[in-house]
């Protein structure tokens, strides 16, 4: 069983990219559970969203403490994710953002991978210069990391998921698919 944590702000998309990712891994035959984090949430305020996924049932009903991956929509909240301790050794940080914004993470005992999905998602006009739609971008680096992620199906899901700008989303999703850059530490 793989476990992911998608963190992001109150109104960044966690769980609708949470649920666009279950119904991808979903569509490729894995069993899947997606759902949020069970506290108070507020626009702009730390938040997170779950998927399990396996080749069989998935019994297990709870939160996610350690994941096999997390990816963090905003940057700016990895100081209060506690990364060290919610990540599994050997498993995979894909964060928005540059790499020197995780040169506080020294001495990891995991995979870190980065791309500006904020500076795509501006240039292909997803969401506002604000509050720029990064949540669906962000799979996309997942599908390039993740052996279980086709992309095929990942762009399915998300244009099924947003049938308005689909195209559009496809085209930023394949962007940052190409830009994601890993860096084993």
């Amino acid at each position: 069983m793989r476990q992911v944590i998608i963190c992001g702000r109150g109104g960044q998309g966690a769980m609708a990219a949470a649920q666009v990712l279950a119904t991808a891994l979903w569509s490729q035959g894995k069993f899947v559970q997606a759902f949020p984090s069970f506290q108070p949430e507020k626009k702009g305020a730390p938040t997170a969203a779950f998927v399990r996924y396996d080749d069989e049932d998935i019994w297990l009903r709870c939160e996610i403490d350690s994941a096999d991956i997390i990816v963090v929509l905003d940057s700016a909240t990895i100081s209060s994710l506690n990364i060290s301790h919610r990540l599994l050794q050997g498993g995979l940080l894909i964060s928005n953002g540059l790499a020197t914004d995780l040169s506080s993470l020294t001495a990891t005992a995991f995979k870190t991978a980065t791309v500006n999905a904020t500076q795509i998602a501006i240039h292909h006009k997803l969401g506002t210069r604000l509050m720029p739609q990064v949540n669906m971008l962000m799979l996309g680096a997942f599908a390039r990391l993740v052996e279980d992620m086709p992309l095929a199906a990942l762009e399915s899901a998300i244009v099924n998921s947003a049938p308005d700008n689909g195209n559009e989303l496809r085209l930023a999703v394949r962007e940052v698919y190409e830009r994601v850059s890993e860096v084993v530490t």
